[in-house]
C-alpha cells in the first residue's frame, strides 16, 4: 500500500468516459502505477515496467518489439549515446536519473495528449468547456436542464480547474494548457487548486487539513484491531516525513508535497534498479556493452519477445 503518487491525479473511467478528480482514485492509481510497479501480482518481475520507463512509454516499448535484432541494436545504441551527455562512453547514475525523469514527464504529456484528442470533438486543436462536459458527463447543463447535486459539485470543481488552466483566458484549452488541467499536480500555478481539491476529498472534519485517520482513508480504521504492516509504514511516513511541523495534520505545502509527482524519486529508484541488473563490473556506471548484454532489461525486440536473448557481444560484433 503506497503513497508514491507518481503520475496522475486524474483517473479516466473508460467505461463511461468519466474524468473525476479525487484523491481516493489517485490512491488506488498509485498502487498500480506502472512507474512504481516492479512486480506483477504473481511476484514475477515486471520487465515491461523497465522497458516503458527507459524508452518513454508503452508505445515506444511496443515499437521496439516490432524491430529486427539489427534495428533494435542500432536504436538502443543511439539512445545510450543520447543519455551519455559527457561523452565518456559510460552512462552514470546521474545521467540515467535525468533520462528517466524526462521519460516519466513524456509519459505524462503523451497521456494528456491522448485524452485531449478524444475531447477535441470538432478537431480545432483546442478543447472547449462544452466539449469537455459533453465528453466526460454526456451533457452540457443549461437553463432547461439542471443535473443532480452530485454532478453540479463535480462540474463546479472541474470548471474551476479548467479556468485556472486557461492561461490566456480565451475560454478554451490548447495542448499546453490542457496538460495542467489533466494533471494539475505537475504545474506550480495549479498548487492552490490541488490543495483545495485534496481537502474537498479527504477533510471530513473540516479543519482545513488531513489528519492520520483521513490520510489512511477507508483502508484502515483504528477499531479494525491490530494494524497490518502497511498501516505501520504509512503511519511512519505521515509522522516522520509528511507532517513536517509535527502538529498531527497535513496542511498547505505539506499536502502539496504529499501529492506532487515524485519524478526524481521514481527516477532514482528505477536507475538504481537498472544498474543493479546490468552493472556487471559494479563500477557504478554502465557501458554500452553492459547495456547490450542485458538488453532484455532495457527493451524488447522481435527476438527477445519470443524468448531468445540477445548478447551484447554479438550486437557489438555486428556493429563493427
Amino acid at each position: 500500500m503506497g503513497h508514491s503518487y507518481g503520475f496522475s491525479l486524474l483517473v479516466v473511467v473508460s467505461s463511461i468516459c468519466l474524468l473525476i478528480v479525487t484523491v481516493e482514485s489517485d490512491r488506488k492509481h498509485a498502487e498500480s502505477n506502472n512507474m512504481a510497479d516492479h512486480e506483477q501480482a504473481n511476484g514475477v518481475h515486471n520487465v515491461e515496467f523497465d522497458h516503458q520507463a527507459f524508452l518513454g512509454g508503452e508505445n515506444a516499448a511496443k515499437a521496439f518489439e516490432d524491430l529486427t535484432e539489427s534495428e533494435s541494436k542500432n536504436k538502443l545504441t543511439k539512445i545510450v549515446e543520447s543519455i551519455d551527455k559527457n561523452n565518456d562512453s559510460f552512462v552514470s547514475t546521474d545521467e540515467m536519473v535525468r533520462w528517466l525523469m524526462e521519460s516519466f514527464k513524456k509519459i505524462d504529456r503523451d497521456e494528456s495528449i491522448v485524452v485531449f484528442e478524444m475531447q477535441d470533438k470538432n478537431k480545432d486543436n483546442v478543447v472547449s468547456w462544452d466539449e469537455y462536459l459533453e465528453f466526460v458527463f454526456g451533457f452540457v447543463p443549461g437553463e432547461d436542464f439542471k443535473p443532480e447535486l452530485s454532478y453540479q459539485k463535480e462540474i463546479s470543481r472541474n470548471e474551476k480547474r479548467f479556468k485556472s488552466s486557461d492561461m490566456d483566458g480565451d475560454g478554451v484549452l490548447n495542448t499546453e494548457e490542457y496538460l495542467p488541467f489533466h494533471n494539475p499536480r505537475i504545474a506550480d500555478h495549479m498548487k492552490d487548486i490541488v490543495i483545495e481539491q485534496v481537502l474537498l476529498d479527504l477533510d471530513n472534519n473540516i479543519n482545513n487539513g488531513v489528519d492520520l485517520e483521513e490520510f489512511l482513508g477507508d483502508y484502515y480504521k483504528q477499531d479494525d484491531g491490530n494494524p497490518p504492516g502497511w498501516v505501520k509504514e504509512e503511519t511512519e511516513l505521515f509522522n516522520s516525513i509528511l507532517d513536517t511541523n509535527k502538529d498531527g495534520v497535513l496542511k498547505g505545502d505539506e499536502i502539496y508535497a504529499w501529492v506532487s509527482p515524485k519524478y526524481k524519486d521514481n527516477a532514482v529508484d528505477e536507475a538504481l534498479h537498472l544498474l543493479k541488473e546490468s552493472d556487471d563490473d559494479m563500477d557504478g556506471k554502465l557501458s554500452l556493452e553492459e547495456i547490450l548484454n542485458h538488453y532484455d532489461v532495457f527493451a524488447g525486440s522481435r527476438v527477445t519477445h519470443y524468448g531468445h536473448g540477445l548478447t551484447g557481444n554479438s550486437l557489438l560484433h555486428e556493429e563493427l
